[in-house]
C-alpha cells in the first residue's frame, strides 16, 4: 500500500508543473469551492451568503479569462487576498467559529510559495503577515451572536470542507518541494561526475564506474587517450579554441560507443573510454576506428579556422584491481607516444 502510495505520487510529481498552468487550477479550485459553499449555504437558508459567494465567483473566473493570461502578478495577488479577506469575514461577522472557515487562512500560506515568483518575495512576506493577523483577530475578535446560527452538523460539513482543502494545499507544497529538491540533488549528482567543458564523465565518476565493472565482472576493455601534441594548437590558436577542439573530440569520442560503454575526461588533452563485453581483439578495433576517424576529421573554430589532430590509445583488458588494469594501459599509451604517436597500442 506504502509503495503504491510513493509511486501515485512520484506520477502526480513528475506531471505536476507548477507554473501558470497551475495557477490557473487553482483558480479553478477557489471558484468550485466557492460554488460548494454556495450551494451548502442555499440548503443552509444564508441567501446573503450565496451572494457573496456568486460574486467571489464572478472575480475569480474575471481574473481566470481576463488578468491571468497578461497580469499574472495581478492575478496571483488577487487570488490570495481575497480569500484571505473572504475567509475573514465569514469568521468574524457571518458565522461563529466552529464553522472552522478560518482553517482556509492556513492555506494560503503554502499557496504563496507555489504560485508565486521567488523575485516576489515581498509579497509573499505580506501575505504572511496578513494571514497571521488575521487569523489571529478571527479567532479574538467576532460580532456575537454570529449574522446566521448554524447546527452542530452544519457546522461540521464546512469544517470538514476546509480541513480537505488545507491538507490538498500542504500536500501540493510537500510535492513542489519534493521536486525542487529532487531537481537540486539531480543537478548536483550531475555536477559531481561531469567535466564542464566537454559534458563527459569526469575521472572520478570514471574510476568509480571501473570499480563497478570490476564487481560485476563483464568483459571490459579500457582504453586511454593522448590527443597528440596538443600544446601546439593552444599555443598557436590559443586555449578558446583549445578548448573548442577538446569539446568536438568528446564528440566524436561518444559517437563510438555503445549505450553501456562509458567515455571520460581524465584531465586536460587525455580522455578514457571502458567498452564493455568487448574482448582485446574487439577494443583495438575499435580503437583504430576512433584513431582513423580522429584522424580525418577537420576541427573548426572561429574566423573560418580549421586544423587536424591526432591521438594516441594505449588499450589494457580490465582484470581484479582497476589500478593495475589503468596502469597497463598507461604503459601501453606511453609506448605509442615514444613509438611516434598517432598509434594504438595494446598492453600486455
Amino acid at each position: 500500500m506504502a509503495e503504491t502510495a510513493m509511486l501515485l505520487s512520484k506520477s502526480i510529481l513528475e506531471r505536476i508543473n507548477f507554473s501558470h498552468m497551475t495557477h490557473r487550477v487553482y483558480l479553478l479550485m477557489l471558484i468550485l469551492l466557492s460554488s460548494i459553499h454556495a450551494i451548502l449555504f442555499a440548503i443552509f437558508g444564508a441567501p446573503f451568503l450565496v451572494s457573496l459567494d456568486f460574486v467571489v465567483i464572478i472575480i475569480y473566473g474575471l481574473t481566470l479569462l481576463v488578468i491571468e493570461a497578461r497580469y499574472p502578478l495581478i492575478s496571483r495577488t488577487i487570488s490570495h487576498f481575497l480569500p484571505l479577506l473572504h475567509c475573514f469575514a465569514y469568521c468574524t461577522i457571518f458565522l461563529s467559529r466552529d464553522s472552522g472557515m478560518f482553517l482556509y487562512l492556513l492555506a494560503l500560506v503554502p499557496a504563496s510559495f507555489l504560485f508565486f515568483e521567488r523575485r516576489d518575495y515581498w509579497l509573499r512576506t505580506l501575505l504572511t503577515f496578513f494571514v497571521f493577523v488575521l487569523s489571529s483577530l478571527s479567532l479574538s475578535f467576532r460580532i456575537t451572536p454570529p449574522w446566521y446560527q448554524l447546527d452542530a452538523f452544519q457546522n461540521g460539513i464546512l469544517t470538514t470542507l476546509a480541513v480537505g482543502a488545507v491538507s490538498f494545499s500542504l500536500y501540493l507544497f510537500y510535492l513542489n518541494f519534493s521536486r525542487r529538491l529532487e531537481d537540486k540533488n539531480q543537478e548536483l549528482i550531475y555536477l559531481a561526475q561531469t567535466d564542464s567543458l566537454t559534458k563527459l564523465s569526469n575521472r572520478r565518476h570514471f574510476i568509480e564506474q571501473i570499480k563497478l565493472a570490476i564487481h560485476a565482472k563483464p568483459d571490459c576493455a579500457v582504453l586511454l587517450i593522448d590527443l597528440d601534441h596538443f600544446k601546439n594548437i593552444n599555443d598557436s590558436y590559443g586555449h578558446f579554441v583549445g578548448d573548442i577542439a577538446l569539446a568536438q573530440s568528446a564528440e566524436l569520442f561518444s559517437e563510438h560507443i555503445g549505450n553501456e560503454d562509458l567515455v571520460a575526461r581524465l584531465g586536460g588533452e587525455e580522455f578514457a573510454i571502458m567498452i564493455k563485453n568487448c574482448s582485446p581483439a574487439k577494443a583495438v578495433e575499435v580503437a583504430q576506428q576512433i584513431r582513423g576517424d580522429f584522424e580525418a576529421h577537420k576541427f573548426k573554430a572561429e574566423n573560418d579556422l580549421s586544423f587536424h589532430m591526432t591521438l594516441s590509445i594505449g588499450i589494457s583488458r580490465l582484470g581484479s584491481d582497476y589500478q593495475s588494469s589503468l596502469s597497463r594501459a598507461d604503459r601501453a599509451l606511453y609506448q605509442a607516444k615514444q613509438g611516434g604517436r598517432n598509434q594504438v597500442i595494446l598492453a600486455e
